[in-house]
Formats: C-alpha cells, sequence, structure tokens
C-alpha cells in the first residue's frame, strides 16, 4: 500500500513540476498519463517555449539579419533531417511576396551551392548543436568563399558560432539525445522563421502585401480545366 501511495505522488509530482519547471524536464509525459494530461502538458511546453524564445531574440540582431536579406542577391537555406520541411515552409513563405529562397536537401548539392557562394549570398544554416556530419565542412567553404552566415541554434556551445555573423537562439529545452520528441525544438524554430518572414515583410509592407494579394488574384482569375 505505501509502495503504491509513494509511486502516485511521485507521478503527481513529476507531472506538476513539468508545469511549473519544464526546462528541468526533456520527457514531458509519463506513461500513465491521461489524454487531459497530454495536451495540458503539451500546452504548457508550448507556451514556455514560445515565451523562451521571445525572450532569447535579440531585436538589434533581427534588424541587422532582415537589413542583410535584403542586401543579398541570393538567400541560401543549409539544415538536415526535419528541420529541412521548416525550411521548406519558409522558401515557401518567401516565395509568395517574391522572394526565391534556396533549399539544397542533398549533401553534395549542399556543398556545391556552398562552393559556389560568395558576398552577394546570405547563408542560413539551423543546427541546433552543430552536429549535422556535413555542416561543418559546409561551414568552412562559407567562410572561405566570405559568405555572410546566419546561425539558428541552441544557446548551448555549438562550434558553428564562431564562423557566423548572426546568431538567433531557439529555446533549448530538450536534449538532443533523451527526448520522446522534439516537441519545443520544432515550435521554437518555426516561432524563429515566422518572425524573420514577418520582419522582412514589415520592411516594404504595402508593396509586399499587394505583390501576394496580387498573385492570388492571378491565380484565381485561371479557374483549372483540368485535374493536377
Amino acid at each position: 500500500m505505501f509502495v503504491i501511495f509513494f509511486y502516485e505522488t511521485l507521478v503527481s509530482v513529476f507531472r506538476n513540476t513539468i508545469v511549473t519547471n519544464i526546462n528541468q524536464f526533456i520527457i514531458i509525459f509519463v506513461r500513465e498519463d491521461e489524454l487531459l494530461d497530454l495536451t495540458d502538458n503539451e500546452k504548457t511546453l508550448y507556451s514556455n517555449t514560445v515565451n523562451s524564445t521571445c525572450n532569447l531574440m535579440d531585436l538589434n540582431e533581427l534588424k541587422k539579419i532582415v537589413l542583410q536579406m535584403k542586401k543579398a542577391k541570393f538567400i541560401d537555406i543549409y539544415t538536415s533531417a526535419g528541420n529541412l520541411f521548416f525550411a521548406e515552409n519558409f522558401k515557401f513563405q518567401m516565395a509568395e511576396i517574391g522572394i526565391n529562397i534556396n533549399v539544397p536537401e542533398e549533401e553534395y548539392l549542399q556543398h556545391l551551392t556552398a562552393s559556389t557562394s560568395d558576398k552577394t549570398h546570405l547563408a542560413i544554416i539551423i543546427s541546433f548543436g552543430g552536429r549535422g556530419r556535413c555542416l561543418s565542412s559546409i561551414t568552412g567553404i562559407l567562410k572561405e568563399t566570405q559568405t555572410p552566415i546566419l546561425l539558428i541554434t541552441s544557446t548551448d556551445d555549438n562550434p558553428l558560432k564562431k564562423h557566423a555573423k548572426y546568431v538567433l537562439y531557439m529555446s533549448s529545452f530538450e536534449n538532443h539525445f533523451n527526448k520522446i520528441s522534439s516537441f519545443s525544438t520544432r515550435l521554437s524554430l518555426l516561432y524563429i522563421l515566422d518572425i524573420i518572414y514577418t520582419s522582412y515583410f514589415k520592411l516594404d509592407y504595402e508593396k509586399n502585401l499587394k505583390y501576394k494579394t496580387d498573385t492570388y488574384k492571378r491565380m484565381q482569375k485561371y479557374p483549372r480545366d483540368y485535374k493536377c
């Protein structure tokens, strides 16, 4: 009886600690949790993640980044694994206002893109901890080609940081290895990319709004008479 009581108390304390001090834990739910516990814990994690990422945002750095984007003739994003989907989403957002973003996915193409880069490019590297097996060599190539680098990373040590001209920080609640999934990291990255997009959009608000509106009006003007 005492063992059962102790176990239930431990689980209860664990849940409460997750809610009140989420950054000390890397697992946001336990096997015994009900669906309500799961949704509440995830809601709390998401709220804490956005608040943490917002607090880490250097607005002066952000302003410099969007001006560098405006100046750049080419913008290339280097990342891997699940982060590629977020890079592609950012590429889509920017395409809606007429800005082309290059997201090479295959390692050889990433190295080729970096080798042909120069000062007219802006390289955006997304790397939580600098563990990507090819990002180190890509960063070395970009440094040699004198390409400005924006690094989106965690607050933990990242060997790539010393080569970056600009740095934006993701929330660092999660451990790369010991976690159920990248709940916090994904949301933090999405928030950062959305902030970059809206900040860039704001530079020429009326122009970008008109471009996006006209684009979709043009698409709707000609109804499809075939199946895509």
